[in-house]
């Protein structure tokens, strides 16, 4: 826990600041905290390596497949990241020392681990500090202060490490009451909290919602691994809606070049003619250019019904979206050529239909409802490029 003295005239209160997700002290029940598990497991080490960039790579270990999010710690040092599925987990036997040694590190899986990252440690080995396996924890609160007690950071909000603005979060949670109670004199703490709360809140929440979507794209990674090198990266980077296209077309416009390449089978100056059209250019391909990717992947759908599936959630990877797709499937069954997915006309909403789409089309033909406007034409030229699907439906506007 961190002490925290603010001053605003003649109020002088000392305030507890609890920044750790596992204090015995955080009163849950006052603070409607709310804890959702992730589906994988991680641990954070580190080693004496230099790494002149910040690292997300998988690593394909002789059992199965490990992720890492590496990044510099200082001239001679890095932090390492390392997320393993639960079954990875049992194949390497590992499970079971995930709450191993209290107060220690689990040195079986950093051995392990040194050995799958060696071309990334440059002959170094990681090295632990109480690291061990265990699940992130999304929390939370309804409620970010009570009494004294002021929750900032990964207290209020848990941000998952892939998006890498933890820290950001928590120095700007503890900027603001200071600033807020500093510009207030006079007027009661507890109202001065209510108001920096209010305040803060919406950008904690729009943050957290972009990091969800970071960390349920990790989490279902090992789904991506036989698409083309060029597509996985472009699906990193626009997984969380923050980055576009079209944001690549000058910092990385090699990149965004071989990823259309890859998705239309077209030649160089196919995608070179279509220049900053490219939004536009990509959903209006026709279904035929996923055919030519893979041409088991799409049926002929020729006279064929199309069923509908209304989505509401982003995880298309939860119990609940397999009820879904095993509707998918019995509908596929019964003769419908595409699963339609539909849901509310959002930005928000549009990207849980790709999620889902995703999710998806790997087995079954899957159809995403694009509503209209301009704005979304970029999330739905992204999906399909990064393989979250392989048809749109574009209103006739678009």
């Amino acid at each position: 826990m961190t002490l925290a003295r603010f001053h605003t005239g003649a109020i002088s209160r000392t305030w507890l600041l609890r920044l750790l997700l596992n204090s015995g002290t955080r009163l849950p029940q006052e603070f409607g905290a709310e804890v959702s598990p992730g589906r994988v497991n991680f641990l954070v080490c580190g080693a004496i390596a230099r790494l002149d960039v910040r690292v997300f790579t998988p690593v394909r270990t002789r059992d199965r497949v490990c992720l890492a999010h590496a990044y510099a710690d200082g001239d001679t040092r890095s932090t390492f990241v390392i997320e393993a599925s639960t079954e990875t987990l049992g194949r390497t036997r590992l499970g079971d020392r995930r709450r191993a040694g209290n107060g220690e590190s689990d040195d079986e899986a950093l051995t392990y681990l040194s050995e799958a990252f060696e071309p990334l440690l440059g002959g170094s080995s990681l090295t632990g500090n109480r690291s061990r396996w265990g699940p992130f924890r999304t929390m939370r609160c309804a409620r970010w202060h009570h009494g004294k007690v002021v929750l900032l950071g990964d207290a209020a909000a848990t941000t998952h490490p892939s998006l890498a603005t933890g820290t950001e979060i928590a120095m700007e949670s503890a900027i603001a009451p200071a600033d807020a109670l500093t510009a207030t004199e006079g007027e009661p703490v507890a109202m001065t909290l209510e108001r920096f709360e209010a305040s803060r809140r919406p950008e904690v929440k729009r943050l957290q919602e972009r990091i969800v979507r970071s960390q349920l794209w990790w989490e279902s990674f090992e789904a991506r691994q036989h698409l083309a090198p060029a597509l996985p990266a472009l699906s990193y980077l626009t997984r969380d809606d923050a980055v576009s296209l079209d944001d690549l077309r000058p910092s990385d416009p090699e990149l965004k070049s071989r990823a259309h390449r890859a998705f239309a089978g077209a030649q160089p100056d196919e995608v070179e003619a279509a220049g900053p059209g490219l939004t536009r250019w990509v959903p209006r391909q026709p279904a035929d250019t996923a055919r030519r990717r893979d041409p088991a992947r799409l049926r002929d759908s020729t006279g064929a019904d199309t069923a509908t599936l209304e989505i509401h959630s982003g995880d298309a990877w939860g119990p609940e979206a397999e009820a879904l797709v095993d509707r998918a499937r019995t509908s596929v069954h019964r003769g419908a050529g595409n699963i339609r997915l539909t849901g509310a006309d959002s930005r928000g909403a549009l990207r849980d239909r790709l999620a889902f789409g995703e999710r998806l089309r790997e087995e079954l033909p899957a159809l995403v409802e694009v509503p209209p406007g301009i704005r979304y034409l970029h999330p739905a030229a992204d999906g399909i490029v990064a393989g979250r699907t392989d048809l749109v439906h574009l209103p006739d506007a678009s």
